[in-house]
C-alpha cells in the first residue's frame, strides 16, 4: 500500500509528487521509496510509469441498410486503463481495454485527477459524445463523466472515413510526459 508522503518545507506540509537523487552529477528519478517499520519494509512512495503506447486500426462497421451508424474512438479511464471504442451495425458501443501491459499508468491505482490529457486531431476530428480537443483536460473533468475522458468519431453515411489522433499526457500542469498515436476508421454500407 502506498501512503500519501509529505515533507515539511518552510512550515508547510507538501505532498511528494516526484523523488529524484543526484548520481554522478545528474538527477535521476526514483521509482520507489521504502521505510523499515517494526522490522518490515513498507512502500511509502511509488513513482508510476506513464506511457501512451497508441493503437492502430480501431474499426467500426455498419453493413446493414440505411440508416448507417458506426462509431469508433478512444476512452481514457481514471482507473489507469485505455479502451478502444467500436460499434457494429448500429449496435451498442463496445469498450475494449487496449492492452493491460500498456495502460496509461502502471500501477493502475496511481491514476488520479492530477493528470491532464490533450487530444490533437490530424484527420477527422471527434464529433460524437466527445471531450474538447487541442486543450488540456484534467482527469475527472470529462464532459461525459468524471470517471473518463473520451473522443469518438461517428459516421452516418455510406463509405469509409479514417481518423488519426495524437493523445498527450502531463502531470499537475507540468511538461508533457508522453504522446501516443491512435488511428481508426468507420465504414458503412456494403463492404
Amino acid at each position: 500500500m502506498v501512503i500519501n508522503t509529505e515533507v515539511r518545507f518552510s512550515g508547510v506540509w507538501r505532498s511528494l509528487t516526484d523523488v529524484e537523487v543526484r548520481f554522478s552529477g545528474s538527477w535521476r528519478d526514483i521509482k520507489t521509496v521504502e521505510v523499515r517499520n517494526g522490522g518490515v519494509w513498507r512502500l511509502v512512495f511509488e513513482n508510476p510509469d506513464v506511457n501512451l503506447a497508441g493503437e492502430a486500426g480501431i474499426l467500426s462497421t455498419d453493413t446493414t441498410t440505411s440508416p448507417w451508424v458506426s462509431t469508433s474512438g478512444i476512452r481514457v479511464n481514471d482507473d489507469g486503463t485505455i479502451d478502444k471504442v467500436t460499434q457494429v451495425n448500429a449496435g451498442s458501443l463496445i469498450f475494449t481495454q487496449i492492452d493491460s501491459a500498456t495502460d496509461w499508468i502502471i500501477p493502475n491505482e496511481l491514476g488520479d485527477t492530477t493528470y491532464d490529457f490533450q487530444l490533437n486531431s490530424t484527420t477527422s476530428d471527434p464529433n460524437h459524445l466527445s471531450d474538447s480537443i487541442d486543450t488540456w483536460i484534467a482527469m475527472g473533468s470529462g464532459s461525459q463523466s468524471s470517471n473518463y475522458l473520451q473522443w469518438l468519431r461517428q459516421r452516418t453515411i455510406v463509405g469509409l472515413q479514417s481518423w488519426n489522433w495524437d493523445l498527450r499526457v502531463r502531470k499537475d500542469g507540468g511538461a508533457q510526459i508522453d504522446t501516443g498515436n491512435y488511428t481508426g476508421s468507420n465504414e458503412n454500407g456494403t463492404l
